[in-house]
């Protein structure tokens, strides 16, 4: 599989961020979406249970890191459990603490460095036990974590973790952060750790498995599967796996189709198609059934399991499968679009772009022409209010428009679409030509076979200078 393939894989959130709530016995209640913020003209996200100066908050740290949407409510999914976290965590940092109404109030309102500061003050200036120690270094952390400093962060996870070992939420926070910080080695020991401390846990009660140690697993063999481990990634895998179905516990089904999709893309990279398959289609049918009791929490993983058996079915050549499952990834993105989610509009246009695809290489021009027009018009729309968001994409489908009006001996429709995908591949190779140069390649030499057959031979010329000085014969 090409790595642009790879990377365009949906992955079902993780055990993201830098840990989790305390009480990891619960699956988090809150979901997060994006949406199109009319009044601003931007993107944005919301999450059921954030409350509004918090999440304008939020907002604004995202929209600082330009990011897409999808990116975004990745970000906002992880954001949201540090910060209900924090909140629960508030509330039990002790009875006599006289700062605590004023530090809940910073945290609603987005404040988080002030009742960082406060958080600080008071660990400097109380005695304190070490257990209590541990707790206000952890909520200080969890401050920083929700303006995105991670860095800053890990410092005050370690201590935490340091002085309370034997803590969950302390090992597994301090794991994620030292992946986030791409110190792998470090981090796998520190999963470990949190692993066994949550074994114990699960003996000391009398149980054979716990949710703790399911979501261990998961951020224990994502490291795995990033590092080339694919072996003890799925081993992993399949232990939270069958967790989850122990538990007997329908609040955990989410749960286990991220981790069916996981399992899906690692069989995927290893191009075990059939394995694949089926991994992700337990998974899609688990995130329907989801979808129907909450459609936008669960659509867009709906949506992003179609997008999966989409890549997988291209790359296997089952162009009919290919087809249809790309259409009702196409139907999925419309309905959310319809229902008001705008900031999904990117991704239909990409599932239309792929129907086009498709359907142009199949030999049913008049569809594709269709699908790579409507998606050209839902990538200029995103410009309205992300100029730069959709560049490649929009570039991508002129070159697909313009090839297509050349196969159908429409010249200089084919020569505008393609001449403004040039100049948009243009800008882009110029900033990262290692990632885009190929790509201007590509549209160029589509052009200068549209000037040659239009006869205009001091225009194909000038394009086959452009060529050589790439480092391509023309």
């Amino acid at each position: 599989m090409h790595m642009r393939q790879i990377l365009a894989l949906f992955v079902a959130l993780l055990v993201g961020g830098t840990g989790q709530a305390a009480d990891v016995d619960e699956p988090a209640p809150g979901w997060c979406a994006a949406a199109v913020a009319p009044a601003q003209n931007r993107a944005a996200v919301f999450c059921s249970d954030v409350e509004g100066a918090a999440l304008s908050r939020l907002n604004e740290l995202l929209d600082g890191m330009r990011l897409t949407f999808a990116q975004k409510r990745a970000q906002a999914e992880p954001w949201a459990r540090q910060y209900r976290d924090l909140k629960q965590r508030l509330n039990l940092l002790s009875d006599n603490e006289a700062r605590l109404p004023v530090l809940q109030r910073m945290v609603a309102d987005g404040c988080f460095e002030e009742a960082g500061a406060l958080l600080q003050d008071a660990l400097n200036s109380r005695r304190l036990s070490r257990g209590q120690r541990s707790e206000y270094r952890f909520a200080v952390a969890r401050t920083l974590s929700l303006q995105f400093r991670q860095r800053d962060a890990l410092a005050y996870y370690e201590e935490a973790f340091r002085e309370s070992p034997d803590t969950f939420a302390y090992a597994l926070s301090y794991a994620e952060a030292l992946r986030q910080e791409h110190r792998d080695e470090e981090a796998r020991a520190a999963y470990q750790h949190a692993l066994a401390t949550a074994r114990r846990g699960v003996a000391r009660e009398g149980s054979t498995s716990s949710p703790a140690e399911a979501m261990t697993l998961i951020s224990l063999a994502t490291l795995s599967r990033d590092g080339g481990r694919a072996s003890e990634a799925e081993r992993h895998y399949r232990r939270a796996l069958e967790i989850y179905h122990e538990l007997r516990d329908e609040r955990y089904a989410g749960k286990s189709a991220e981790v069916l999709n996981h399992l899906g893309v690692l069989y995927h990279m290893a191009e075990n198609i059939r394995a694949a398959e089926l991994a992700y289609q337990e998974a899609l049918a688990v995130y329907r059934s989801l979808a129907q009791a909450n459609a936008a929490a669960y659509l867009p993983d709906v949506a992003g399991i179609l997008h999966n058996l989409t890549l997988l079915y291209r790359g296997a050549e089952r162009r009919q499968e290919a087809q249809r499952v790309t259409r009702a990834e196409h139907d999925v993105y419309r309905l959310l679009v319809s229902d008001g989610y705008a900031a999904y509009i990117p991704e239909l246009a990409n599932s239309l772009n792929s129907l086009g695809v498709l359907y142009h290489t199949s030999g049913r021009l008049l569809e594709a022409e269709s699908a790579y027009r409507e998606s050209v018009a839902f990538y200029r729309s995103v410009a309205q209010y992300d100029p730069a968001g959709c560049l490649e994409e929009l570039a991508g489908a002129l070159n697909n428009l313009g090839v297509l009006y050349r196969d159908t001996q429409r010249m200089g429709e084919a020569s505008l679409a393609l001449h403004e995908a040039s100049q948009m591949r243009s800008g882009l190779a110029s900033r990262k030509p290692r990632v885009y140069t190929a790509d201007l390649v590509q549209t160029l030499a589509n052009l200068q076979k549209v000037y040659r057959q239009m006869g205009w031979t001091y225009e194909a010329q000038g394009i086959a200078d452009r060529l050589e000085k790439l480092g391509v014969i023309p």
